[in-house]
Parts: C-alpha cells; structure tokens; sequence
C-alpha cells in the first residue's frame, strides 16, 4: 500500500480539513498578534529612547553651561580679591600662594591653581610641585589665547607635561593691576579624571553615558577604560548633527565604543562645547524584547492548547486512526532525532567555524541515512559550491557522479576512518572520513575533510615527467654520474658509462663509497676534498679497462648552503686522448718535413753560390787563350757545373713539392746540346771506370 504524506492522511476527512483550517487560521492571527505587538512594542520603545536621550541631552547641556560659568566665576571672583591683587602686585609669593590653596581646596573640580607672570612664567603654585614653579607656559594656546583677549578663556583638553601627564582642560583670567597693567593670569586646572567623575553621576540608565567635548570636539570626559585618552570625534559629531544643528536623538553607532545606540547631541552655546548622551540599543529594547518573547511563550501555549482540544475531538467523535498516529509519532520521532542531531552538528560547526573559516579546506558531516548537516570551507569555491548549500542535500545524489567520495562515505558510515585520493572535474581532492558516534557508541552519520591537491597533484605529474627526462638523459649520455651523502653512501648510479663497468643503472645506490667500482684507488681523499667545499677535476686511467676517463667531483649544497654530498661525474676520453696523441704525431710530422724543407733551402742556396763561382770563372777561363785539350775540359767543367745547379733547383722544386707549391714553366733549349753536355758529364767517370 502506498504511504501518502502524514498531512495529507490527516486532512482527507472533511471533519479533519475544517479543524485543520481552523487550527493554522489561529496560528496566523497569534503569529500576526505577535509580530504586530512586537512592533509598536519597539517603535514605542524608540521614541521613548530618542525623546529621553533628547532631553538629557538638553538638560545636560545646561547643566555642564552652569557648571563651566560656576567655574569661571569662581575663578574670577578669586581674581577679583583685593588683599589677593595687592599680594600679586608686592609679589608676595607666599601669601598669594594661601590663596591659591583656598581656591583648590574649595572647589573639587579644581585640581590645581596656579598664577603665571606676563611673560607666562609661573610664580605662585598649589598644590606644590617642584617640576611646575617656575616653568614658562607662553607656547601653550590658552595663554596665547588669554593674553591676546584679556579676558577668562576656557581651552582645549591637553596633555601636561609634569608626570604622570594627566589630560587636563584649563581656565584662565588676567588679573590687572590698580594701574590697569596687567599683572599676569591666574589658572586652574581641571583634570579630565575629575570631570568624567562628575558626568558619570548624571548618566541617563545603567548603561548609558555621558560624554563632554570641548570647542575642537575633542573628547573630554567619558565613563570606559580609556579615561584620559583624548580623541577628536569632529566626524562623528557632524554626523550626528546632521549639519544643521539638530539636537534630537537619533539611533546610531556610539562614536566611542561602535556600538548600536541612541545618541543625542547638544552644543553649550557660551563656551562651544558639546554634550553626547548614549543609549545602549539593547538596554532600550531590552524589555520589549522580553515582552515579545512571553507572548512567544504564551502562543505556543496555546499551540499546545489546540493540538490537545484536537486529541480530545478525535476521542469523542470515537474514531482511531491508530496506524495514522503511530506514524505521526514515528514521523515526530524522526524529525526529533534529525533536529537532535542538527542541534548536535550544529554546535560542531560553531566551535570548529572560526577554525575552517580562512583555510583551503572543506569541512562537510552527513547523518545516517547520507542528508548534509554540515558543509563549510573555502575549498567548496573550487567546484562553485557556496558554504552551507549542500546542506539538506543527499550526498549519493548530489556527488553520484564521484564513485570514490559515495564509497567513502559508506565505509565511515560502517564505521571505518578512511582516506581517498580523486578527482572531482578537473580537480584532486584528498578527503579523510571518519564515523559520528553518539553517547551510546552508535553511529549518527559522518564527518567528511578534505582540501584541493591539484596544485600538488600537477607538482607530481610535471616532476615525474621531469625526472624521466633527466633518467633518460643520464641513461644516454656517454657519462657515470654517481652522487653520494654526508654518510658516503650511494644516492645516485646512473649513466650509460655504468655499461663498461659491467654494471646496471641504480645498481650501486646504497653501497659504501669504498664498495663502489669507480676505478679510483684514492676515491676517498677526493671524496673527502670535494666534501669542504671545492670543486675540482681531474683525468686517470682506469686500471682495471686501460680506458682515460675524466673525472669531476663537486659538493651538493643544501638551500641552506650546507653541504650535503658529493657528485661524482665520470667521462670516457679515451678517444679523445687517442685523437689529441695522433695530432701531436701530425704536427711533429708536419714539423719535421717543413725543417727538412728549410734546411734542403738552406743548403741548395749555400752550395749554388760556389757553383755560380765555378761556372763563372770556367767563363772566364775559356775567354783566355787554351789549348783546344784544355778548352774541351774547361767546356766539361763548365758544363757539370751547370748540371750540378741543375740538380740543386731539382732538389728545390721536390721541396716545393712536398709544400705544395710547385710551378710550373715551358722553356726553349737546345736538345744536341743538352745531349753533348750530359755525355762530357758522364765522360770523366766512364774513363776513370774504364
């Protein structure tokens, strides 16, 4: 049978429906009783306030006036003494001093007394204070300001400057001579102190306040903790004027302490200044409140009322709808344990608010059956959830999508703690989850928290691809690199170089620096030079394979520039080796066969330059008178010699070869002759071997 909604069972009879109609018809005319009531309660209260904080406000202002002028005519009827003047003219300091002390000691808002001469330098002092007679007061603006009217000024409020610096506000009066020169000025000082004693009296309830404001709205008197700190209030005081004046209250944040009040305002016309008279808020709608509440109170009364006329009708018209009730009150029970365990969450959410309310985090509980209690945090922005809207929500709807969070949230509803890692759209999440308990141990939902590690994920993701990048190239370049720590333990074994050494990338890390096959009989001295702090290289045949390897050994550094290891780099330049030695040989080679060139040069020139002789003179003797005998054999000589030079260019011309440099040229010569000459040349020897 299908279940229909308690309301609608409830209300399908029509004896049902006309009582049901009554009964939310009362309970509109009492909610609309109550919040009318509620209403002209606070606008009555309102008005009581701001004409109360009105007249205060006034009757203050005439009563500081009266107490201001009381103090001037005190001071000048004290100025006015004659016996005082003629003390002041004959400067009998001590005499003039009794009278200063009567002028304190009879009035309780003097606080001290005090005459300064024309020039502003005090002479005449009560109390006494040491630190005070005798000092110069022409720099201060209410002297400036007494000596330039003549007449009795009131001043600002100001710091002193004798300890321990009271805020003070100052009265002054010239005291002219029988000659009508002026004397000097007589002063009294009034602490701030004093005068917030004085207002505090005449505040208008328990927690309102009274506060005075000098000519420059300066704040003069007020009952808080900060008695005696003066603050400028110009701002606030032409706000709550309005600009024009207006002395009626009005609702508004106290100027001091920022905080909902009723604020009146009024000027002392004769000396400027101005009275500000506050109203808590809360203590003005205090009792309409409490008003408010106990019609509150009285109309679920009579809620309780009408549901128990509403039993007692059912009785007596005899009709049971037994199984309707039971599922009212199981359906009551129900919302009882739910609005429990929202009462219950919601004291959570408070205490942890103030926690989560600035971190990247997201805080969500669920109940039992997987409906939002709770959901608070910043990190709810990353997936455009706003805090607090997923509460209500069922979670296995809402997240259906997100296997992993549902499946979390299941085991912690079993009553596991548990922790996922996944990806919610285009962002990571790390969520832990663990069970709700009651008092009795029994499960009531769970508590979901998480925060975005995209950010961290992509740190990942970019140093994997990074690190293959850099096993890759180490795997490849024609190097070993081997790097280890302070302990001299291996942290790093890669390089293609690892191969001739019959070993496998990675296989040496964890080893001692004296297991490894560096081929280095003195890996630990260098080991040790590089660990403070130098680096440095150097080349070594390996005995082991006869190969040249280049070795670099440089200190790994910390952040914190703390050496932390060493890094070992080791490269073949066996061939390279190889290469530089067959150069060597080229150029030695190259060397060689230049000087031989040179010295081929050297050598043709010495030795034509006597054979040049030769042939001259033989020249030179065939121009002489011989014997046909002796001509042929000076032809012979003549002729030898040019062959010898002959030979000797031929010599030069192979060197040219060997240079490269061989030009060559086309010349006539006489073929019989040539053939004669080279006959004669051989002619000598062909006898002699004859």
């Amino acid at each position: 049978m299908k279940v229909q909604p308690k309301i609608s069972l409830w209300i399908r009879k029509p004896s049902k429906r006309v009582f049901a109609a009554f009964f939310f018809f009362v309970a509109a005319c009492c909610f609309a009783f109550v919040w009318v009531l509620s209403d002209a309660l606070h606008s009555t209260a309102r008005q009581a306030a701001v004409q109360s904080t009105t007249n205060v406000s006034g009757l203050m202002t005439k009563v500081v006036g009266e107490h201001f002028e009381g103090l001037v005519h005190y001071l000048e009827s004290y100025a006015g003494r004659y016996r005082f003047r003629e003390n002041l003219a004959k400067k009998d300091w001590v005499n003039a001093t009794v009278h200063l002390k009567d002028m304190v000691t009879g009035n309780a808002s003097v606080d001290k007394a005090f005459f300064t001469d024309s020039d502003g330098n005090v002479v005449a002092l009560y109390p006494p204070d040491p630190t005070v007679m005798g000092l110069n007061f022409a720099f201060r603006e209410w002297f400036k300001s007494v000596a330039l009217k003549r007449a009795t000024i009131v001043s600002a409020v100001y710091r002193t400057a004798s300890v321990p610096q009271p805020l003070v506000v100052a009265i002054a009066t010239p005291i002219f001579g029988s000659d009508g020169v002026v004397l000097g000025y007589l002063t009294t000082l009034t602490r701030v102190e004093t005068l917030a004693a004085w207002a505090g009296e005449k505040r208008p309830s328990p927690q309102g306040r009274i506060l005075l404001l000098d000519h420059k709205n300066n704040l003069l008197a007020k009952l808080s903790d900060k008695n005696g700190e003066s603050l400028d209030l110009s701002k606030e005081i032409e706000f709550l004027e309005g600009g024009d004046g207006s002395a009626e209250a009005r609702e508004a944040l106290d100027p001091v302490t920022k905080v909902p009040s009723f604020v009146g305002v009024s000027k002392v016309e004769k000396f400027g200044w101005r009275v500000l008279v506050t109203q808590p808020a809360a203590e003005v709608y205090a009792q309409a409140n409490l008003l408010t509440r106990t019609i509150g109170v009285a109309t679920a009364l009579v809620g309780i009322l009408l549901t128990i006329l509403r039993a007692v009708w059912l009785q007596a018209q005899g009709r049971q709808d037994d199984q309707q009730l039971v599922a009212l009150a199981e359906a009551k029970r129900q919302q009882e344990k739910f609005n429990e365990s929202e009462r219950r969450n919601r004291e959570i959410a408070v205490r942890l608010h103030t926690v989560i309310e600035n971190a990247p985090i997201t805080l969500s509980a669920v109940d039992a059956e997987g409906l939002f209690t709770y959901s608070d945090g910043q990190g709810l922005a990353t997936q455009g959830i706003k805090p607090g809207e997923l509460v209500g929500q069922n979670a296995f709807v809402r997240f259906q999508q997100v296997e992993d969070l549902c499946d979390q949230i299941r085991r912690s509803l079993r009553g596991e703690t548990v922790s996922y890692e996944f990806k919610m759209r285009t962002r990571w999440y790390l969520s832990h989850s663990s069970p709700i308990l009651d008092a009795d141990g029994k499960i009531t939902g769970a508590v979901v928290f998480g925060f975005d590690t995209t950010t961290r994920k992509d740190a990942e993701e970019k140093a994997a691809v990074a690190e293959q990048q850099l096993r890759s190239v180490m795997n490849n370049m024609p190097s070993t690199l081997w790097a280890v720590n302070k302990d001299l333990i291996c942290t790093v074994s890669e390089g293609k170089g690892l191969a001739a050494l019959g070993l496998k990338s990675g296989e040496q890390v964890g080893l001692t620096l004296s297991e490894l096959s560096t081929g280095l009989s003195n890996a630990m001295q260098l080991v040790a030079r590089a660990m403070s702090g130098e680096s440095f290289s150097q080349v070594s045949c390996m005995a082991s394979s006869g190969r040249w390897m280049e070795i670099h050994f440089l200190p790994l550094l910390t952040l914190t520039g703390d050496i932390d290891g060493v890094l070992i780099v080791s490269t073949d330049v066996s061939d390279k080796m190889e290469n530089e030695r067959l150069s060597i040989r080229e150029k030695s080679a190259q060397e060689s066969s230049r000087l031989k060139s040179e010295f081929l040069a050297n050598m043709s020139h010495e030795i034509r330059t006597p054979i040049n002789g030769v042939i001259g003179l033989t020249g030179l003797l065939l121009d002489t008178s011989l014997t046909p005998e002796q001509a042929e054999f000076a032809h012979g000589i003549q002729s030898s010699g040019e062959i010898l030079l002959t030979v000797i260019n031929d010599i030069l011309d192979f060197s040219k070869i060997e240079a490269g440099k061989l030009d060559f040229e086309e010349t006539n010569f006489d073929l019989e002759q040539l053939l004669q000459d080279t006959v004669k040349a051989f002619s000598f020897a062909a006898v002699d071997a004859a």
